[in-house]
């Protein structure tokens, strides 16, 4: 056996070890954390050991396992798509075949082509081992969901109907157990575990922002059919957003707009906008490359609701359009608020936020700005693939130069962590 054929089979190994750091929206069964799809892959071959004697026709055992080992491993660059993402599968099969030319052939020849074979014909569903394989890959996350009491289900309020259609394919590999699914969705239905429909799709908002003297404004009028429930306006003042003119009062339109969503307990809404960046950065067709449309793009990512997008083309007798654009003005023209743009303190304090996010982000992590808090402390929501890790306050006052609290951080591995970034930044800062 030639040296150079064992050196291609030490790299693949090496290779797939990235597969650890895959994770998949499910969750493990006892909710702690998100699954990767190396313990995805695992558990899909343990099934496969104790399940096979369900599948509807005999199968080769190894081939199988072999199928569901090696099944996920081209998301090491195609990503993990999750599985009620329409538009993420809209590209999900030509980013995984590119994947799976670079990644199988690392190895030999004759490996590169096995491994190929059975990824394509786990992906072509037509044998009995392909069926069942994807039987109980499917079958998996619907069990884990279950077990932690909605999981992916409810953080995406994922619908009885998508998951129905999800389990079809799993009783053409194994009959009873896609019975078995069967039964476990309508329990889970029963006990609160698949979102209930809110009856929210009639919601619909027009956003707008205004630039007036110096002055940023946000309007907002939501509506529910044709009659208006709520107008929100007011005046910004942030000054990264004062800073952008109007972008910065359309996104704090959008913004106040979803926490009024959240105060209602709406799952949806459908937003009108005549500032095409708003769609682009929130669903990440555009770069937010500044701390403003990172704050926003964590905001929407975060908030829970759907949002469904709608461009209107401004000042052309859209009626609430035009409302939305009256309001903002109002909001820009309110007097009797605090400017903290002129604090030295608070401008510091600002700049420190901005360079933080820069870092936390390339160190993996996602920041969610919540603002300034009584005049003197910027408050962070700190993530981690989708995970909330907790807050952090930084504090920029004559006495407490900079100072960041961990307090709210109860992961100490992540505290100290986050410590040793932010403490270092700061210090240069001083």
């Amino acid at each position: 056996m030639s040296s150079d054929r064992l050196k291609k089979q030490i790299d693949f190994l090496i290779e797939i070890d990235k597969i650890k750091n895959i994770f998949r929206q499910t969750d493990l069964m006892d909710g702690s954390r998100r699954e990767n799809d190396a313990e995805h892959s695992w558990h899909l071959a343990m099934m496969t050991i104790l399940l096979s004697e369900y599948a509807n026709e005999k199968i080769d055992v190894l081939k199988t396992i072999k199928m569901v080992l090696i099944h996920d491993l081209v998301e090491i660059d195609a990503g993990d798509t999750f599985c009620y993402d329409e538009k993420g599968y809209e590209d999900k099969e030509e980013r995984e075949k590119r994947a799976a030319d670079r990644i199988f052939n690392i190895l030999e020849e004759d490996q590169a082509k096995e491994l190929r074979r059975l990824w394509d014909e786990f992906e072509a569903m037509d044998t009995p081992e392909a069926k069942f394989a994807n039987a109980v890959d499917r079958m998996q996350p619907m069990i884990h969901n279950y077990v932690n009491k909605g999981g992916s289900w409810i953080r995406h309020d994922v619908e009885k109907e998508q998951i129905v259609e999800r389990a079809r394919p799993i009783e053409e590999g194994a009959e009873e157990l896609g019975k078995y699914i069967d039964k476990l969705i309508e329990n889970s239905l029963k006990k609160g575990y698949i979102a209930q429909e809110k009856h929210s799709e009639d919601y619909k908002a027009y956003v707008d922002g205004s630039y007036l003297n110096g002055n940023v404004g946000y309007g907002a009028v939501i509506l529910n059919d044709s009659d208006v429930v709520e107008e929100i306006y007011g005046r910004v003042t942030r000054p990264d957003y004062i800073n952008s003119r109007q972008v910065g009062g359309e996104i704090m339109a959008v913004i106040n707009t979803l926490k009024w969503c959240g105060k209602k307990g709406l799952d949806k809404i459908s937003i009108y906008y005549d500032f095409e960046n708003l769609e682009k950065w929130a669903t990440g067709r555009y770069k937010t490359n500044n701390k403003m449309t990172k704050s926003y793009k964590s905001y929407i990512d975060n908030c829970n609701i759907d949002i469904k997008w709608y461009k209107v083309d401004s000042h052309t007798g859209v009626k609430w359009n035009d409302r939305a654009d009256e309001l903002a003005k109002k909001g820009a023209n309110i007097k009797d608020i605090e400017d903290v743009s002129k604090d030295p303190f608070i401008e510091e304090l600002e700049n420190a936020v901005d360079l933080l996010i820069d870092k936390l982000v390339d160190w993996g992590y996602e920041v969610n700005y919540k603002g300034i808090y009584n005049g003197n402390c910027a408050k962070l929501q700190v993530l981690k693939d989708i995970e909330k890790i907790g807050h952090i306050n930084i504090y920029n006052t004559k006495n407490k130069h900079l100072k960041p609290y961990y307090g709210e951080i109860k992961d100490e591995d992540e505290k100290n962590k986050l410590s040793e970034i932010i403490d270092r930044e700061l210090e240069e800062l001083k």
